[in-house]
């Protein structure tokens, strides 16, 4: 795996939602030392196409989940500029860092 301190990334659609779900344990262990140096930076373009993979879903839904699925959608829009995550628009340059 990449040194976490190598960062920071601006993580795409895929890596932000499998880094979210991952249940391997190096993995999260990665995901929470990566945490603990830099915030989370995802594009505008990331927040868009995971809100409608979450609204595709919820409308594919059995009836008797499309309630679990629209809350799953809330959950993953109040989550984005909170608790360490900033979208980034389209044309934001990334902020440097220095490490110490």
């Amino acid at each position: 795996m990449i040194d976490p301190l190598s960062g920071p990334f601006v993580f795409d659609t895929s890596a932000q939602s499998y880094l979210a779900r991952t249940m391997d344990a190096a993995e999260a262990a990665w995901r929470d030392a990566y945490a603990q140096v830099f915030p989370l930076f995802v594009s505008a373009i990331t927040v868009l196409e995971r809100t409608r993979g979450h609204v595709l879903a919820e409308v594919n839904a059995e009836p008797s989940r499309r309630a679990f699925m629209a809350q799953r959608t809330r959950e993953y829009l109040r989550s984005v500029g909170a608790a360490g995550t900033n979208v980034l628009g389209f044309s934001t340059p990334p902020p440097s860092f220095q490490l110490s």
